[in-house]
C-alpha cells in the first residue's frame, strides 16, 4: 500500500542583513560615464547594513551547485582551486553569474583584465583597482584605465555563454576613498559597480550583496574567477596543469582574519592568481550552493586578501543599485506567498500564480528530479522516491518557498 502526505514547511522570509542598524550612512562616490568619458562625484545616502535585491537563479534551467570537496586546512593550498568543470557545457547556477572583465584593445581584440560577478539585472561587481589606477588619492576620477570595458558573463573554456556576447560597460561607480597607490592601504572600499548596456542578469541570475559579519570567520567561502597567467609550479608542488586563462575557476576555503592594530583584514587560504582580482567572495545558505540565496561579501584584491563589504559600504552599494537599477516588472515580484500542491490521478501537481523555477530535492539538497521553469509542474508520483522530498519554487526578488512531500 502506498500513501502520500503533504506537509507545509512555510514560506522563507527575507531578512535584511543588519536590519537592527537603522543609521543613515553617506559616502562620496565617483561615477564614470564610459560613453562620454566624463566623470562626476555624487553623495550616496543609504541605510547601514542594507542589502541589494535578493539572489536570483535566473530564468534558465539548471542549478548545478559548486562541486566542493572537503576543505583542507593543510598546505599546499593550491589544491583548493580547480577549473569549475572539465566539459564544454555551459556553466549552471551559480557558475554562470561569474564574468570576466575585458578591455577592448586598439586592434579590436579583447584583453582579459579582472574577474567579477553579476549582482543585478544590469550590474556587475568587481574591484575598483580593476578600472581605476590613480597616481594619487586626489586624482582618482581622472585615472580610469579605459572607457572600453566589456563583461563576458558565464565565459568558460573560451566560449561565451550561449546566447550572450561581450556586454559593454556604460557606467562605473567607485568609492572616493584611500586607494592602493596610497600608503598605508588595508584593502577597504576596493569595490566597483559596473552598469552594463544590456540586461543579462534576468536570464543568468545574480548574487545578493550583503555585509561581511563576524560570524563568517572560520566558515566556508567560494570564489569564481578567471586566472590570466598562473604562477610557475615549484618543484614538488601539485599544480593545476589544466589551467587556461579563458577557463572559469572555482576556489574554496575557510575565511580568517588578521588583526594588526586598528586594521582588520579578511583572508582566504587559497592564493590569488593574476586576473582573479575583483572576483566575489560567496557563501551559501546550503553548500554546495544548490539551494537558497547566494551572498557576496567581499572582492578579491591581492594575494589571498579580501576587501570586505562592511555594513556602511553595503548600505552605499544597495542605495546605488536600488536607485539606479530598474528591475523589470517580471523580476520584481514580491506578491505570492504560497503555491498549490496536490495529488490527482496518480500525479503530483503544483500551481503558482506566476512563472518560476521548480526543484525537487532530497533533504540533503540533492536534485532528485530535473528542474523545470513555468507556472505549473506535474510529476507521476511513482517517479519520486519513498520518503521526504522538498518541493522548491523560486521567483525573482525574494527567497524560495519550500514545501515537503512525503511518500510512504
Amino acid at each position: 500500500m502506498r500513501s502520500w502526505a503533504i506537509k507545509m514547511l512555510g514560506s522563507t522570509a527575507l531578512l535584511l542583513a543588519g536590519s537592527l542598524w537603522s543609521a543613515t550612512v553617506s559616502q562620496t562616490v565617483v561615477v564614470r560615464n564610459h560613453l562620454t568619458a566624463v566623470s562626476s562625484e555624487i553623495v550616496v545616502n543609504g541605510i547601514r547594513g542594507d542589502t541589494t535585491a535578493g539572489s536570483w537563479v535566473g530564468t534558465l534551467l539548471g542549478i548545478d551547485g559548486l562541486p566542493t570537496p572537503p576543505i583542507s586546512t593543510d598546505p599546499p593550498y593550491i589544491l583548493l582551486r580547480r577549473p569549475l568543470q572539465t566539459t564544454n557545457a555551459p556553466p549552471g547556477w551559480p557558475g554562470r553569474i561569474a564574468g570576466r572583465l575585458d578591455l577592448l584593445a586598439g586592434d579590436s581584440s579583447f584583453r582579459p583584465q579582472c574577474s567579477g560577478s553579476l549582482v543585478g539585472p544590469k550590474h556587475f561587481l568587481t574591484a575598483a583597482h580593476c578600472v581605476v589606477a590613480p597616481t594619487s588619492i586626489s586624482s582618482i576620477q581622472e585615472q580610469w584605465v579605459t572607457d572600453s570595458y566589456y563583461v563576458r558573463p558565464g565565459l568558460d573554456h573560451g566560449q561565451d555563454y550561449p546566447g550572450t556576447t561581450p556586454v559593454r560597460v556604460v557606467k562605473s561607480y567607485v568609492s572616493k576613498s584611500v586607494f592602493p597607490i596610497a600608503s598605508p592601504y588595508d584593502g577597504d572600499n576596493d569595490w566597483a559597480i559596473l552598469e552594463l548596456a544590456e540586461d543579462v542578469g534576468t536570464r543568468l541570475g545574480w548574487a545578493q550583496v550583503v555585509p561581511m559579519s563576524d560570524d563568517r570567520e572560520n566558515k566556508p567561502m567560494h570564489m569564481l574567477s578567471y586566472p590570466i597567467f598562473p604562477p610557475a609550479c615549484p618543484t614538488g608542488t601539485v599544480c593545476d596543469t589544466a589551467t587556461r586563462r579563458d577557463t572559469l575557476h572555482h576556489s574554496w576555503s575557510y575565511l580568517w582574519r588578521y588583526h594588526a592594530g586598528t586594521t582588520e583584514d579578511w583572508f582566504a587560504e587559497v592564493p590569488n592568481w593574476k586576473g582573479e582580482s575583483g572576483s566575489g567572495s560567496f557563501d551559501c545558505a546550503n553548500d554546495p550552493c544548490k539551494t537558497g540565496p547566494l551572498h557576496v561579501r567581499a572582492t578579491l584584491w591581492k594575494t589571498s586578501g579580501l576587501s570586505s563589504i562592511d555594513s556602511v559600504m553595503s548600505g552605499v552599494i544597495s542605495a546605488i543599485l536600488k536607485s539606479d537599477v530598474q528591475i523589470p516588472s517580471s523580476v520584481a515580484v514580491l506578491l505570492h506567498s504560497d503555491f498549490d500542491l496536490h495529488l490527482e490521478g496518480g500525479s503530483l501537481h503544483t500551481a503558482a500564480d506566476r512563472d518560476g523555477e521548480w526543484q525537487i530535492l532530497s533533504l540533503d539538497g540533492r536534485s532528485i528530479y530535473p528542474s523545470t521553469f513555468g507556472r505549473n509542474l506535474s510529476i507521476p508520483a511513482d517517479r519520486l522516491p519513498h520518503g521526504v522530498a522538498l518541493i522548491v519554487f523560486r521567483t525573482p526578488g525574494h527567497a524560495p518557498i519550500t514545501r515537503q512531500w512525503i511518500r510512504q
